[in-house]
């Protein structure tokens, strides 16, 4: 270091642009990028496609096998909240993205299927959900509605 403030401000961005670049260097390559057009066909349609089509998807990529499968041993319930929400915030402003988490949340942890998932993963651990519906298309549009509707008088976030 030295006694001009400059000097050491110029020292001192050297040595952060080196830590970025080694971080840069270090960074595994993404997934979505080079998955793209498989992702791109598996999401044509609607939601009971969507879900169709990536819980059969058949690829040499581990990171979309792993979310096929992850898809496909889920919740199926979940699979349409999922759906629903990035439809419904699609071109929400920040403030009511957040406002609609926090009520699908509240309302996700109140039902029988989390629940169900906590059960089956981390108590009796034995990896067997038996969730309520045995298939996305056995979900009711009415019921995925229903988990959007706030469950207070007054949203908490109303002042966000």
């Amino acid at each position: 270091w030295s006694t001009s403030v400059g000097d050491n401000h110029e020292r001192l961005m050297e040595l952060m642009r080196k830590f970025v670049q080694a971080s840069a260097d270090a960074r595994p390559a993404g997934q979505v990028e080079a998955a793209s057009a498989e992702i791109e066909r598996a999401c044509q349609g609607g939601d009971l496609d969507i879900i169709e089509h990536i819980c059969a998807l058949q690829s040499d990529n581990p990171w979309l096998q792993k979310a096929s499968a992850t898809l496909a041993a889920g919740s199926p319930l979940s699979a349409r909240l999922i759906l629903e929400q990035l439809r419904r915030t699609q071109r929400l402003p920040l403030r009511e993205v957040f406002s609609a988490e926090l009520t699908l949340s509240t309302n996700i942890v109140r039902g029988s299927d989390f629940a169900e998932g906590v059960r089956a993963l981390l108590i009796d651990k034995d990896k067997n959900p038996q969730w309520r519906h045995n298939s996305a298309a056995a979900v009711g549009e009415d019921e995925v509605g229903a988990y959007f509707e706030s469950p207070w008088p007054e949203h908490p976030l109303r002042d966000l």
